[in-house]
This record gives structure tokens, sequence and C-alpha cells, in this order.
């Protein structure tokens, strides 16, 4: 069986463009806003440099964990896709290339939207120049 196996050829799961939950204004840090790719080695011998890139407009509103950089026959790894936190209302969109030794290569797009949320509020300061404080002695009333 292994005979018909090709000699390189690596696997992504889930494969494909992807898009993440919509978050509000003051998103945290969870696991809905993480897109975990496992990366499985279909080939018979074993597969180096592998190693994923963002690019695009936004690719630096994405952050990336990094997969091992070789593996094995029959092994997998993963890696990791979120957006990066504090992005103010709006879509953001990367190309995510996926490559490795052997002219092996995947790419897709990943998309991120932020929504005012309903409880956030903007200030504006009116005037919006700055103010300077007169000066004052300590324990001034």
């Amino acid at each position: 069986v292994i005979d018909k196996l090709p000699d390189y050829q690596l696997t992504l799961d889930p494969s494909g463009n992807y898009t993440f939950p919509e978050a509000s204004i003051g998103y945290g840090i969870s696991s809905q806003y993480q897109h975990v790719v496992k990366v499985m080695n279909t080939g018979k011998n074993s597969v180096t440099n592998l190693k994923v890139t963002l690019s695009g407009g936004d690719a630096n509103k994405f952050s990336i964990y990094q997969p091992t950089s070789m593996l094995g026959s029959g092994k997998e790894t993963s890696f990791i896709l979120a957006p990066i936190r504090g992005l103010t209302p709006g879509t953001y969109t990367a190309k995510v290339d996926f490559t490795a030794s052997n002219q092996i290569s995947h790419t897709f797009q990943i998309s991120f939207t932020v929504k005012q949320g309903a409880n956030n509020y903007e200030i504006q300061f009116d005037p919006a120049d700055n103010y300077t404080f007169p000066s004052a002695h300590e324990g001034y009333t």
C-alpha cells in the first residue's frame, strides 16, 4: 500500500477559505477566534521547511502559530491562525500561504469582521484640541 502513495504530499484539514465568527469591539482571546489547521503527511517521504506566511493589506492584523518544520510520513502537526486583539470595526482579510519542501504549497484566504457593539460608546471631545491646566501648588482645593 505504501508504494502507491505519492513521494511528497501534505494534506490540510480543514482546507479552503475560512471566515472567523464576527466579533464586537473589545473581543477577547478565545478559541472561537482561532483557526486550527491540521497538516498530515500523506506521502511516502518526510517533508521539511513547513512554513505559513500571510500577505495582503491586512496581513499584520493576524497572528500565526507555526507548525513543526519537519514532518515524517504518516505524521501530523498543526498551525493556528488568529486575529490580533484590539481591531477597530471593519472587515480584515489576508491570504495564507502554506509551503514546504518539494514544491508543496496550499493557499487560502482568512477573513475577520469586527462590529460596533450595542454597548460600546465612542467619546469625542469638544474642543478636540489639547488643554493645559494652570499650575497649582500641592494640596490645592
